[in-house]
């Protein structure tokens, strides 16, 4: 018998700009994933080098990617009991681990538990 619900186990939330330029530190942590396309390659407003490269936006897109594969696989192959306990989907749950990504421009990331500001 199928799973009555599809559940998730993994969630992302990627936001927020920061200009790699060294000595520049511009950021603008208002701006949403979904508005991603329109600043690829587009000029930092602070000091003009690209803001968001074709390589980090093809690395969000492999990362966003990644995290609908794993929760398709842990709904298909996970048993329902143990999907019901992870489920982070749910309003009264909390994430079991925070990881921070940061983004150089070459479209590598570096995952960290703390976030890249507190360092």
């Amino acid at each position: 018998m199928g799973k009555s619900t599809s559940y998730k186990i993994l969630r992302h939330q990627i936001s927020g700009l920061k200009c790699d330029a060294p000595g520049c530190g511009y950021t603008d942590a208002s701006v949403s994933v979904v508005e991603y396309p329109k600043w690829v390659n587009a000029p930092c407003p602070s000091c003009g080098a690209p803001l968001l490269t074709e390589a980090d936006y093809r690395a969000v897109l492999r990362h966003m990617a990644a995290a609908i594969k794993i929760n398709e696989w842990a709904n298909r192959w996970l048993p329902e009991w143990l999907l019901r306990r992870w489920d982070i989907s749910q309003p009264d749950r909390k994430a079991g681990a925070v990881v921070y990504g940061e983004m150089n421009g070459t479209g590598t990331t570096k995952f960290r538990r703390t976030p890249p500001d507190a360092r």
